[in-house]
């Protein structure tokens, strides 16, 4: 059964949060305005004038497996194909408890899955600091420490990265190093793979397929000149 209102809770207001933490990261990165509507919250998201990928999208910040944004007992938001691929997945856990949700993106109804934690503070699948379901992740614990910021004056969308502990875990221990490309194409290429994916379930039409062609060419032209060129130094412009 669709679960239409979302209660007055704290699991409820984590729900709500997890679905915003995301939906707003898909927002700021619209090609046309976009009224989305969550039970009784709406919010209205705007074009920007400007999207650009900062050249400190291109750092490295890895893991260090302490835990802290894992105990912040957020809601695990999924999207139709990430709701197939847990099924294909087969933790049975994960799956019976999914709870359907139905949002309005523009004109369009809409489904979202919602896995809530059993107590605060904590995540149902953290086991010795990992994440036992990672090839699975949710899309909101995929996204940190990739940030789509948003500058009110300029109206200019930028794709960067930032340190969790700049937001909401204080205690994050991770420190930017040097690029890493294996890192790159395996983890940072793949989230917004994952966010464009999610985007195409929800009908919303983003700048990420720019984005994502832009970053693919740049490691297309390194490939063919044979060697690492080292990051850009400069913003490369997507619109």
């Amino acid at each position: 059964m669709v679960q239409k209102v979302f209660e007055r809770s704290w699991f409820q207001i984590m729900n709500t949060r997890s679905l915003f933490y995301f939906l707003d990261y898909l927002g700021k990165l619209v090609k046309q305005p976009l009224t989305v509507q969550v039970g009784l919250i709406e919010k209205t998201y705007l074009p920007a004038k400007q999207v650009v990928i900062s050249p400190s999208f291109f750092k490295y910040l890895p893991c260090r497996k302490c835990g802290a944004c894992c105990r912040k007992g957020v809601s695990l938001a999924f999207t139709a194909s990430d709701k197939v691929a847990i099924e294909e997945f087969g933790n049975t856990k994960l799956l019976s408890g999914l709870k359907q949700y139905e949002i309005n993106i523009g004109d369009s109804k809409k489904c979202w899955w919602l896995y809530e934690q059993s107590k605060p503070q904590t995540c149902d699948f953290l086991v010795s600091n990992l994440c036992s379901v990672h090839d699975v992740k949710a899309v909101n614990c995929l996204l940190p420490p990739i940030l789509v910021g948003y500058c009110k004056k300029t109206q200019v969308v930028k794709l960067t990265k930032e340190k969790l502990h700049w937001r909401w875990v204080p205690n994050c221990q991770a420190q930017y190093t040097s690029f890493d490309l294996e890192n790159f194409l395996n983890w940072d290429l793949y989230c917004l793979r994952r966010l464009q994916r999610s985007a195409e379930d929800l009908g919303i039409q983003t700048y990420l397929p720019e984005i994502l062609e832009k970053l693919e060419n740049w490691l297309q032209t390194c490939k063919d000149l044979s060697f690492f060129t080292g990051t850009p130094k400069d913003t490369i412009l997507i619109v």
